[in-house]
């Protein structure tokens, strides 16, 4: 299954149980939410600001040198869930190492932004660890949303 496909899996899902972070303290003009996705020793967490075209992650990632490399990847949607506005990731991070994520800006271009993020943890080559019906991925709606 691709990464595409159950990084929207994991939207349609958060919708009906819907997963709403607590907005980060002290939060500035926009909005944010925290994001934590892990698999097995490997993770990826930090925070999730919402523009009103964009979506930005930005954290920290744990790979591990037996797990294979490890890539952050973000998928944008609207409201609904029903379209992806966009994706971008990290390139690879390999070996034992907690790094920063660079700064990840995926497009959400349509009036007032993307309404949910769906959050993976990939291997090097990018595709969502897990299974099908697990996969490590993580879905958040807009902490400002009604």
């Amino acid at each position: 299954m691709s990464a595409k496909k159950k990084a929207m899996l994991c939207a349609v899902a958060t919708l009906a149980g819907l997963v709403i972070a607590a907005p980060q303290s002290g939060a500035a003009a926009y909005p944010a939410n925290n994001f934590d996705v892990t698999f097995g020793a490997s993770y990826t967490r930090g925070t999730i600001t919402w523009y009103d075209r964009s979506v930005r992650l930005t954290g920290t990632m744990r790979s591990l040198a037996s797990s294979g490399c490890r890539r952050t990847i973000g998928f944008t949607y609207n409201a609904d869930a029903s379209k992806q506005l966009g994706e971008h990731g990290t390139s690879s991070q390999c070996g034992d190492a907690i790094k920063a994520l660079p700064p990840i800006d995926v497009p959400a271009d349509v009036p007032g932004g993307a309404g949910l993020v769906t959050v993976c943890l990939t291997d090097g080559d990018g595709v969502v660890l897990g299974t099908a019906q697990a996969p490590a991925c993580r879905a958040y709606a807009r902490s400002d949303a009604s």
